[in-house]
C-alpha cells in the first residue's frame, strides 16, 4: 500500500522477518465524515500519488454516484461513468510518473554499483568508493525532485491563469527540457551500456553441499536440487533466482512480484524458461525504452499519448447497492500501477469504512516468497548486502523500505 512501511529485519543467524508496519489509521480519520470532508482529507495522508488519491476521493465524492445508488435500488448490478481529465491534472500526472520512473533508476543504479565493485571483501569495504556512489545517488534525488517541484508550480501557474497562454507553452516546454537535459547528464549511453553488460553480477560459485527445499503452499515450486550446478568457481545464473523465477504452471501475471500494468511494469516479466541474465538484460531495455518515451511525450505535449499509458481516459467510479449501505470503488491508474478506494457508506452519505488497496497488498507474498529467497541466499552462502539490496528493488511498490539487523554483510 501507497501508505505502507516494510521493514527487513536479518539476523546473523541467517532469519529474515519482513515486518509490515501498520498503514496510517484511514479509518479512525475518516470514521463518520461526510464522503465530500473525506475526499478532501485523503490526498494529504500520502506523500506519493497524491494526485491519483485525490482523484479516486473526488470520484467517489460526486453527486452523481449518489443518483446512480437510487437506479442500483432495484438492479444489483454495476455502473461505470467516464472521467477525463482537465489538461494540467493530467500533466501533473505526467510528470509525478516521470519523477517515480527516475527516483527507481536511481535505486536501481546503486543496486548496480555496489554488485559492480566485485564481491571481494577487500573491494566491498572500500569506504571511499561507497560513499562516492550513495553521494551521486543523493544527489540525483535532489535534482529530480527539484524538477518535478519546479514542474508541478508551472501546472498549478497555467491552472490558475497566473500566465498567458504563450508563457504558459514556453514555461512548460522549459521544464520539459530541463528534465530531458537531466535525465541525458544523469545517465548517459556510457552508463546504459555498462548495465547491460550484466557478467560481473553473476560471478559467483555455489557451495557443493546445496541442498535448498521451499515451502510452498500458494505456488508450485519445485523443492528438489535437480540442476543445481555442483561445480565451485564457475561463473553461472545464480540458482536462488533461478528458483524465484520457476514456478510451475503460472504466468507471469501471477507470479507475487507481477503488476497489473504489465506494458507500464519496471518488474521482472520475461519468459519463465529465459535464463535470469536475459531477463534482468531485457527488462532493462523495456525500462529505458519506456523512459524516453515518457520524456518524448512531456516534449511534445502529447497528451493523448499520455492518457494511453497512464489508463486515465476512462477512469471508472463504480457503484453497488450493498445489503449493509452503499460500496462504492474508484480505480485510477498511478505511476506504480492500479489504484482501488473503497468507501462504504451509511444511509447519510458519511463514511464507515474507507480502503486504499494496491496490487502489492494482494500480490505480495511477503512472509513466504522473499523470506524463502533469503533463506535460499544464505544457504548458499550469498545473504549479503548485495542482496538485501535487491530485495529493496523488488519491493519498489512500497513508499519505503527500511533494513535493519547486524552480521548481514558476509
Amino acid at each position: 500500500m501507497f501508505n505502507q512501511r516494510i521493514v527487513i529485519k536479518a539476523g546473523a543467524d541467517g532469519r529474515l522477518d519482513i515486518v509490515s508496519r501498520q498503514q496510517l489509521p484511514v479509518e479512525r480519520l475518516l470514521m463518520n465524515k461526510p464522503i465530500n470532508q473525506a475526499a478532501v482529507m485523503i490526498p494529504g495522508l500520502f506523500s506519493l500519488c497524491s494526485e491519483a488519491h485525490c482523484l479516486a476521493a473526488t470520484l467517489l465524492a460526486d453527486p452523481e454516484l449518489q443518483t446512480a445508488q437510487g437506479r442500483l435500488a432495484d438492479n444489483r448490478d454495476w455502473v461505470s461513468s467516464e472521467i477525463h481529465l482537465p489538461e494540467m491534472q493530467l500533466k501533473r500526472f505526467q510528470g509525478e510518473r516521470l519523477r517515480e520512473a527516475l527516483l527507481s533508476l536511481v535505486r536501481l543504479e546503486q543496486f548496480f554499483s555496489n554488485a559492480n565493485t566485485g564481491y571481494s571483501a577487500e573491494f566491498r569495504n572500500q569506504v571511499s568508493v561507497q560513499k562516492k556512489a550513495a553521494v551521486s545517488a543523493v544527489q540525483k534525488q535532489q535534482r529530480i525532485l527539484q524538477w518535478f517541484g519546479r514542474w508541478k508550480e508551472a501546472c498549478h501557474a497555467v491552472e490558475k491563469g497566473a500566465c498567458t497562454h504563450c508563457d504558459s507553452t514556453e514555461i512548460l516546454n522549459q521544464r520539459a527540457e530541463e528534465l530531458s537535459h537531466l535525465y541525458a547528464e544523469c545517465w548517459p549511453e556510457s552508463v546504459w551500456e555498462k548495465w547491460l553488460d550484466l557478467s560481473a553480477i553473476y560471478e559467483f560459485s555455489v557451495p557443493d553441499s546445496s541442498s535448498l527445499s521451499f515451502d510452498a503452499q500458494d505456488f508450485s515450486v519445485p523443492t528438489t536440487t535437480a540442476g543445481l550446478n555442483k561445480q565451485s568457481s564457475t561463473r553461472l545464473t545464480p540458482d536462488w533466482l533461478d528458483r524465484f523465477h520457476r514456478y510451475q504452471n503460472k504466468p507471469v501475471s501471477q507470479w507475487p512480484l507481477s503488476q497489473w500494468d504489465c506494458q507500464q511494469s519496471q518488474r521482472w516479466q520475461e519468459s519463465i524458461h529465459k535464463r535470469s541474465e536475459d531477463i534482468v538484460a531485457n527488462s532493462l531495455i523495456k525500462y529505458r525504452q519506456i523512459i524516453a518515451q515518457q520524456i518524448k511525450a512531456l516534449q511534445e505535449n502529447n497528451l493523448p499519448l499520455v492518457e494511453t499509458d497512464f489508463s486515465l481516459q476512462s477512469a471508472n467510479a463504480k457503484i453497488s447497492a450493498g445489503q449493509w449501505g452503499v460500496d462504492a470503488v474508484a480505480q485510477v491508474m498511478t505511476a506504480r500501477g492500479p489504484l482501488l478506494h473503497f468507501c462504504r457508506l451509511d444511509q447519510n452519505r458519511d463514511v464507515q469504512d474507507y480502503r486504499i488497496l494496491a496490487p502489492t497488498e494482494r500480490n505480495f507474498a511477503c512472509h513466504g516468497v522473499l523470506s524463502r529467497w533469503w533463506q535460499a541466499c544464505v544457504e548458499l552462502e550469498k545473504g549479503n548486502s548485495e542482496q538485501l539490496q535487491l530485495l529493496t528493488l523488488l519491493l519498489d511498490a512500497c513508499v519505503e523500505v527500511s533494513i535493519e539487523g547486524e552480521g548481514i554483510y558476509a
